[in-house]
């Protein structure tokens, strides 16, 4: 025996077995799934789309650094709704509650929530142990006039009605940078909170909320560099941050810890020659938005492109603690992403998980080709690379020079909400669902890989668990194979386990058990 695949016979005949094509076609050595009428098709991914927009108030919104906030209700009677903040012309603060029939949106009558009007920050999220709202609203311009962090939270008081809110103050005093904050749940109804100070620049707080009292930690100070944080939170109990500064040329990550309400920080990794503004960083990761078995301890950064304010940079990053592992970087042209300035009002892009962990979708205001314009692109993630999926596209054109999109993942669903105003139509407050683009491979309809070469509606030779098939090439022998939702097969483990190599050009596929 001088192989592996001498303890096999040639094709494991009892294995394979004969199907019919669905009509799209099968080539050779590529893998198959089942279909509900017993056919077989190739795996294939479908492009996404957008689907019908709703008004959502009839009125003019803020012509500069308005706010569009969608926060999706995960638990309890509202299970599945969106309350859609978003500021108006007064500015003041208002939400609708959106519900859904299939990816179609309907909005109620707008309203107050009875909290203070922002001044350029609005973030908020459903806390599923404490059954409310809780939301952070940044107050103040800088300069002679401080910027702080307030929170508000509710309960619903009836169908659709936020009660009466409980407030909160804690983080302020920034200086030379306000309004630019961020806050990320941790778990548990933990916050981890940043904003500017006078002295240091930076500054994170533990807030925890428990039955609406809340319980805040000490400052910690963040990187001595004027410019945004974000924060993301990829485990329970930890966090990073990216820090674009704009006031020296870097971008800083960092991983933190939390015990209690204390933070522990790791050591800042600096990349020189970035920096391109305030606004410029995105940063987020799946476990926030329901695919934490897949996407455990990553995160995912957007950041300018160092020396370039109009093109960026996107990594994945891994956490272990206060350690992080940056991954290969992907550098996105201007005409597929721009992440914005920090001009008056701000601009504010906004990354959105698409259908599965594969695939990420990035909504942005773009000013390289249209002042103003809105647009979207997708981008793909495979093990710890992400690439460019598809081009960018137009959601909404405009011809004002600071605007904002908000967009959230309809767990459970296969579209995601995207909320912003759309300036052709008298600067109303406008919601529609995207349907990302998305793989017919699920976790239950991989069949096997095709022996042959299978012509439309014909029928063929598929390989099934406990054969072998003879047609692939530039195996590694001895490597588990895995199949991604883009059809390819790849020893990737984000993928599905096909079977292991047994020589350069054959894979013994597994059995049942594994």
């Amino acid at each position: 025996m001088s192989n592996l695949s001498d303890l096999l016979p040639a094709g494991a005949a009892a294995k394979q077995l004969t199907f019919t094509d669905s009509g799209s076609g099968i080539s050779s050595k590529a893998p198959v799934v089942l279909n509900s009428d017993g056919t077989v098709s190739p795996i294939s991914v479908s492009a996404g789309s957008l689907n019908s927009e709703v008004t959502v108030e009839s009125a003019a919104i803020r012509s500069v650094g308005e706010i569009y906030v969608p926060i999706l209700i995960t638990s309890g009677s509202h299970s599945g709704k969106v309350v859609y903040m978003y500021n108006n012309n007064s500015p003041n603060l208002r939400y609708s509650v959106i519900s859904y029939s299939g990816s179609t949106p309907s909005a109620t009558t707008p309203a107050s929530p009875g909290w203070a009007d922002p001044s350029g920050f609005v973030k908020g999220f459903w806390d599923e142990s404490e059954e409310r709202i809780v939301v952070f609203i940044g107050q103040g311009t800088g300069g002679s006039s401080p910027g702080y962090m307030w929170y508000y939270h509710n309960t619903f008081s009836g169908t659709d009605t936020l009660g009466t809110p409980t407030v909160g103050y804690a983080l302020g005093g920034q200086t030379s940078n306000g309004g630019e904050m961020d806050i990320t749940p941790i778990g548990n109804s933990k916050y981890v909170v940043c904003s500017g100070d006078a002295s240091t620049y930076n500054l994170m707080q533990v807030w925890s909320l428990s039955g609406g009292t809340l319980t805040v930690g000490s400052d910690i100070p963040g990187p001595s560099h004027e410019g945004t944080m974000r924060v993301s939170s990829a485990k329970d109990g930890e966090f990073m941050y990216i820090l674009a500064s704009n006031n020296s040329s870097r971008v800083i990550f960092n991983g933190c810890t939390v015990s209690g309400t204390t933070i522990t920080k790791g050591t800042d990794t600096e990349i020189t020659s970035g920096g391109q503004g305030p606004t410029a960083t995105m940063l987020d990761s799946g476990y926030r938005r329901g695919f934490a078995s897949d996407w455990l301890n990553k995160h995912i950064a957007f950041y300018n492109k160092p020396g370039d304010d109009q093109e960026c940079d996107c990594r994945i990053i891994e956490q272990s603690g206060t350690s992080l592992t940056l991954n290969t970087i992907n550098s996105v042209d201007t005409n597929e992403v721009d992440m914005g300035y920090g001009g008056s009002g701000g601009r504010y892009p906004n990354l959105v998980w698409g259908a599965d962990s594969n695939t990420v979708v990035i909504f942005y205001p773009n000013r390289a080709t249209t002042q103003g314009q809105l647009r979207y692109a997708e981008f793909s993630i495979s093990g710890n690379t992400i690439t460019t999926g598809t081009s960018a596209a137009v959601l909404t054109t405009s011809n004002i020079a600071n605007t904002s999109v908000g967009g959230v993942n309809n767990q459970g669903t296969s579209f995601l909400t995207v909320c912003y105003g759309d300036y052709n139509d008298n600067n109303y407050v406008k919601t529609r669902t995207y349907t990302p683009s998305a793989s017919n491979l699920t976790s239950t309809n991989l069949l096997g890989i095709a022996a042959g070469a299978i012509s439309d509606t014909a029928t063929g030779t598929i390989n099934t668990w406990g054969s072998r098939n003879e047609a692939q090439s530039s195996l590694t022998i001895g490597s588990d194979y895995y199949v991604q939702n883009n059809g390819t097969i790849t020893t990737s483990s984000d993928g599905q386990l096909i079977g292991k190599a047994i020589t350069a050009t054959q894979i013994n596929i597994k059995d049942y058990t594994g």
